[in-house]
Order: C-alpha cells, then structure tokens, then sequence
C-alpha cells in the first residue's frame, strides 16, 4: 500500500509483472491511501528471491515504496523465500563495511566480505578466497548480493559439500575496467593486485598463496577477472567471466580509460584477454571459464 493523497488512480508495477503500469492497478481506500494483494510470488527452489518493484501513480509518476527500507537502483524489493527452504543450519556471515587505503589511487577502495560458516573456529585454519568483481554501472559490489544472492548461494553449496569453505571478497571499482589509465593515472589494476589483495591475506584467514585465489566477474568484472589472472599468473590459479569482454584493442572503445590512437596500441593489448592469451606462460596450469547466455 501506499500513501499519496495528491494522486487518483496507482497501480503496482515490477519484476513480477514486466514492470506493465496498468496490469496491476491498486484499489484506492480513501483519503490518498491506495493498496493491492498481488498474485502469488514464488521463490527459487533453494534461494531466496528478491523481486524489484515500483509505484506508478496518476498512470506517468513512478515512485519506490517510502515504507520498505529495502532497495536497490532505485527500485523498492520484497525478498521472497524459497519454495523448498533446506537451508543448511550454518551459516557464513557478511562482513559489509570493509575498506583498505590505497596509497595507487590516493583513495579508499570499499568491499564486502563473506566469511563462512566456522570462519575463526579452528586456531590456523586458513580459507581461499574468491574476489567477485562487479559489472560497469550495475550498482557496484552490492549488485552481486542483490541480483546474485551470493550469501545464500555460498552457503549452500558449502553446506551441501560441493565447494569448501571459502572466504568471498566484492570490492567496488566503479566504472574503472579494473585497469590502469593509457598514462598510469587512476592506477586501480596496481591497486587491486597489489594493495587489495595484500590486505585481505594480512586482514583475514586466507590461503595466501596463488592456489588459494581465484577471481569471477560479470560483464565488465568478467573481463577484469580474465584480464587481471592472465596478467598476474602468480596471483590467480582460476578465472571466470560471466558475459565477459575479451577484446579493447578497437581505439575507438573507451578512449578515456585505455587511451587513444595508435599510441594506445600497447596498453590495450595488456589489457586485452585475447591478446594476453596467446603467451603459454599466462595461462599454464590457469583454469579459465566462461559462459554468456545464449
């Protein structure tokens, strides 16, 4: 429901019903309040579901729910539990205010941590870590938590025994492709393979080593995620793009951030997987994946 005393006619507009203004419209109660049961919401068979939604009011005013503290883009969210809720009884926890300073970028670079289940328990245990880069302009690290339902899905599968216990890292990098500027300026490929990853091994239980990285990314952090394990073997033993980019040698693609004409040729073939691929060295015993829809 909703309070809008200035309006006439709200419906209910969402995920659930393709965002349509008028599919859902809303009873209207009197004095501005207007309210509507929407049809059942079914989540996913083992995850929770979160559904995004909006208020349309006098059929061209679109506005998120004032009483749900919940949101994400803008939007308003209901989380929907699954349909089969065998959630495992331990459970990891997030960590959601981490941040290192990076004297690269002479700014803080922000993350979250997912620490799992036992994390702490046992004196010298120590975790792989998988760093979870984020997309361009998707809403940084928080997208993975929202659109990914990471802390449920790590804890399930480490619950069900087909992964280890791991630690998972989102740091937030804005729209930087995860790579140094054509001239060294904004320099957040050192900053994050350097600095980022030498604070999470000194600030938790991690398994310091290349065989206890690995590094996944969507869209934009798909190709930082590529990028970065085949520019740093003795960083990463894994890699995962999920609708990854694999090429920025065409100098018309994002001047500002690999430069442009000619002189830029160099910086963009380090900055591209299908170029640092072809070097035997970057990519022995490197397991790379990945997948893009259709």
């Amino acid at each position: 429901r909703i309070s809008a005393p200035w309006a006439t006619r709200a419906a209910l507009a969402g995920d659930f019903n393709g965002w349509s203004p008028t599919s859902t419209p809303m009873n209207h109660l009197g004095e501005g309040l207007f309210e509507v049961t929407t049809p059942l919401l079914e989540g996913g068979d083992y995850t929770t579901i979160r559904v995004l939604y909006k208020f349309v009011l006098n059929g061209d005013v679109w506005a998120a729910d004032p009483e749900n503290p919940l949101s994400a883009w803008g939007d308003s969210v209901i989380e929907v539990l699954p349909k089969h809720p065998s959630y495992p009884s331990s459970r990891g926890r997030l960590w959601p205010e981490g941040s290192v300073y990076s004297r690269a970028l002479g700014q803080s670079i922000p993350y979250l941590a997912y620490l799992p289940p036992g994390y702490g328990d046992r004196p010298g245990r120590r975790y792989p870590v998988i760093y979870f880069l984020h997309g361009y302009n998707d809403g940084g690290a928080r997208s993975w938590l929202i659109k990914g339902n990471m802390v449920e899905t790590l804890d399930i599968l480490i619950g069900r025994g087909a992964i280890p216990p791991v630690i998972a890292i989102f740091p937030e990098a804005g729209g930087s492709f995860y790579a140094d500027g054509p001239h060294g300026q904004s320099p957040w490929e050192r900053a994050l393979t350097q600095e980022l990853v030498n604070h999470v091994d000194a600030a938790f239980h991690t398994r310091a080593s290349r065989r206890g990285r690995a590094v996944s990314g969507v869209s934009m952090g798909g190709f930082g995620a590529v990028k970065l394990a085949l520019q740093y073997p003795h960083l990463f033993c894994s890699a995962h793009a999920h609708a990854g980019l694999f090429d920025v040698r065409d100098v018309d693609f994002m001047p500002q951030r690999f430069g442009e004409g000619d002189g830029s040729r160099l910086h963009r073939e380090w900055n591209s997987p299908i170029a640092l691929v072809e070097a035997p060295e970057r990519t022995e015993d490197l397991q790379l994946s990945f997948d893009c829809g259709e």
